[in-house]
C-alpha cells in the first residue's frame, strides 16, 4: 500500500491511510512476500553504530518556540546509511526529552521507560540509557497507561495515601 496525494489530504483522510498501512504493526512485507519484524531488523542494524549524525527531531517547534526546525548535521559519506539514520534520529528524540527534563531543574532518581516504542525497541532503550547516565526500568506490566490510572483510583478512593505511596507495588522487568 502506497498513498499517492497530488494535493495536501484531509486528516480523516491521512489516518485512514495510517490505519491501513498498521493493521500488521510490527510486520513489513516485502517483495519476497516474507513476513519480516521490523523491530528485529531495526535492532540488528542499529546497536552498535558510532559515526552519528547530528540529528535535532524538534521538526514542528516546541511550544516555547514553534519556529525551531529540526536539522540533519555531521552527514558524511560514511554515515549517510538508513542505520546511522535510525540510530541518530532515536538518540535526537531522547535528547529532546533529556532537554525537557534538564529545564525542570530536578534531580533524576531513576529512568522509567513504558510503552511499545520502548519495550520493543533496545536501540532507544540504549540511547535513553546512555544519555540519561543510568539504567532504564520498564514495568512488567503492560497497557501502562490503563495500570497508571488504576493506580490513580488507588489514591484517589484512599487506599493508598500518595502517589508515592501506590509507586510502590509496580513491579518491573
Amino acid at each position: 500500500f502506497k498513498p499517492e496525494y497530488k494535493t495536501m489530504p484531509d486528516k480523516a483522510k491521512l489516518i485512514k491511510d495510517i490505519k491501513e498501512q498498521a493493521k500488521d504493526k510490527e510486520i513489513v512485507y516485502l517483495a519476497t512476500d516474507q513476513k519480516i519484524d521490523m523491530y528485529a531488523v531495526m535492532e540488528k542494524m542499529t546497536l552498535g553504530k558510532t559515526k552519528h549524525l547530528d540529528v535535532d527531531t524538534r521538526f514542528g517547534g516546541t511550544r516555547k518556540d514553534p519556529t525551531i526546525t529540526g536539522s540533519i548535521g555531521n552527514i558524511t559519506t560514511e554515515n549517510f546509511t538508513p542505520a546511522e539514520f535510525r540510530y541518530s534520529f532515536l538518540n535526537g528524540i531522547i535528547k529532546e526529552l533529556y532537554n525537557m527534563f534538564s529545564e525542570m531543574n530536578t534531580s533524576k532518581s531513576s529512568l522509567i521507560g513504558s510503552g511499545n516504542g520502548i519495550r520493543k525497541n533496545k536501540a532507544l532503550i540504549q540511547a535513553a540509557e546512555n544519555i540519561f547516565g543510568m539504567s532504564m526500568k520498564i514495568p512488567a506490566h503492560l497497557e501502562e497507561a490503563a495500570y497508571g490510572a488504576a493506580l490513580f483510583a488507588l489514591v484517589a478512593t484512599g487506599s493508598f495515601k500518595s502517589p508515592d505511596d501506590v509507586k510502590s507495588i509496580i513491579c518491573y522487568e
